[in-house]
């Protein structure tokens, strides 16, 4: 089944990117590379104690969730995906196997993403970025809220950073909003 949001979308590489809604036969799939991806690009910025623990307390996470998963798929399988939470216009998670990366795959399901976000008619995305990920968001156009963070499994604090970006064009109380007021209330966003 296509919907609005599956199409194909042209990628760094030689190789067709498609990003289409994920099947549920799809998920220990998505588990894997998520946990692919957490060891293979977080080692950067965070110990060999955190990252075993987003790979736990995520997995945990994603299978309780009822989240909208997009996935990036090539004629060689699943190369990374996107979590919205179906509520809130909040990104849940972004996650492209560490061999794909920097080949334009994270940018299209982020844009799928925020293209599903729009549909529903928010005005706003909001992150919690992990902290590989901040310029990535930064150079997408998403604005630093506050540095923040939480307890994956374990008890293992897990430092990370809020974006925020606006989906359409604000008005000048909007924008105002967004300039002043948004950043002081980062935390609780």
């Amino acid at each position: 089944m296509t919907n609005d949001c599956d199409r194909q979308v042209p990628a760094k590489s030689d190789r067709t990117l498609f990003i289409r809604s994920a099947l549920a036969s799809e998920f220990s799939t998505v588990l894997d590379l998520q946990a692919e991806s957490l060891r293979g690009i977080g080692g950067g910025c965070y110990t060999t104690a955190q990252v075993e623990s987003l790979v736990k307390g995520q997995g945990l996470q994603r299978e309780r969730r009822d989240e909208v998963l997009l996935v990036a798929e090539r004629e060689d399988g699943i190369v990374g995906f996107v979590a919205i939470d179906p509520v809130h216009p909040r990104l849940s998670g972004l996650y492209v196997r560490p061999a794909c990366a920097r080949q334009g795959i994270g940018t299209a399901l982020l844009q799928g993403a925020e293209h599903r976000v729009r549909k529903r008619r928010s005005r706003v995305m909001v992150v919690l970025s992990s902290m590989v990920a901040v310029e990535f968001y930064r150079s997408r156009g998403y604005r630093y809220i506050s540095k923040t963070g939480f307890y994956s499994s374990n008890r293992v604090w897990v430092p990370c950073v809020r974006f925020r970006k606006p989906l359409v064009t604000l008005g000048a109380f909007e924008q105002w909003w967004e300039d002043w007021m948004a950043p002081s209330l980062g935390n609780i966003w």
